[in-house]
């Protein structure tokens, strides 16, 4: 139910505390589901790749996984720019958290 839950996510985002980075990335990889779910590929990527960005902070391997989930939304589009973007990103942040 996308159209439900965007704008329950886009007001918790909302009210986050600013320091909160963690959650923060949570709600984006739920958004980037949502926006996919809507068939919305460019707002479902950006919010991945900014969930991807903060968890190269938070070496949040469980984050890691929902961005994965945001990518399994997006099969469809698999062959846009968009999405072989996401994946770059998604390696690269694979990468940087192998231990």
């Amino acid at each position: 139910q996308p159209d439900r839950a965007l704008p329950a996510l886009q007001q918790a985002l909302a009210l986050l505390d600013p320091q909160a980075i963690r959650r923060q990335s949570t709600l984006f990889t739920d958004m980037g589901i949502a926006y996919a779910q809507q068939g919305n590929v460019q707002v479902a990527c950006q919010f991945a790749i900014q969930a991807l960005a903060i968890t190269t902070q938070t070496k949040s391997l469980s984050v890691l996984e929902r961005v994965r989930q945001v990518r399994k939304e997006l099969e469809a589009w698999k062959d846009t720019e968009e999405v072989k973007d996401l994946e770059r990103q998604m390696e690269r942040t694979s990468l940087q958290l192998a231990p």
